[in-house]
């Protein structure tokens, strides 16, 4: 057991045991050779009725590998966020329907997209009407059809917009998309 998680295994296991409880939970080991392995472990409780336990039986992987790709794609995220705020560029994902009108939705925004347009991060990314309220009035009329034309005809776009936030700040952004 990795000195580190000996306490809080210990302590989640005499409380399942106390309460008489199935248990999960994640922890570490050290190896003789000093190799840290990540496991994930889950026991189950056998009963012959309630509250008398006869056995508990447990698995235990090994899931040291999908800790090192998770801890590998999280700094790959924190490093991705970094550049996007160090060059003021935003990225974003949008659904796109092709049904009798041409809409989309957005799917989603990075923190560095919610700056840009002067929008506090949500739950969920603002829908298209949100967006549209930030553009300048001289840029909105020809940034659906230009939206439009883009998506329709299933190519790369790109597209100069000027943006008016609510405090009256105005920006140019340039904007570039592709199908996926």
């Amino acid at each position: 057991m990795h000195p580190e998680d000996r306490d809080r295994f210990n302590e989640r296991i005499d409380k399942a045991f106390s309460e008489k409880a199935d248990f999960v939970q994640d922890y570490r080991i050290v190896l003789t050779d000093g190799t840290v392995k990540h496991i994930h472990g889950s026991d189950t409780r056998f009963s012959t009725k309630p509250g008398n336990i006869v056995e508990y039986v447990g698995t235990d992987a090994d899931v040291t590998e999908r800790k090192r790709d998770e801890e590998a794609l999280r700094r790959s995220e924190s490093y991705l966020a970094e550049a996007q705020k160090l060059t003021h560029t935003g990225s974003w994902a949008a659904q796109v329907s092709q049904k009798e009108n041409v809409s989309w939705s957005n799917v989603y925004w990075s923190k560095e997209m919610y700056r840009i347009f002067g929008l506090d991060p949500g739950p969920t990314p603002p829908s298209p009407m949100e967006v549209a309220r930030r553009l300048h009035p001289e840029y909105a009329p020809g940034s659906p059809t230009c939206g439009r034309a883009s998506h329709s005809g299933g190519t790369d776009f790109e597209i100069d917009h000027r943006l008016l936030l609510p405090d009256g700040t105005a920006k140019y952004v340039h904007v570039v998309g592709h199908p996926c």
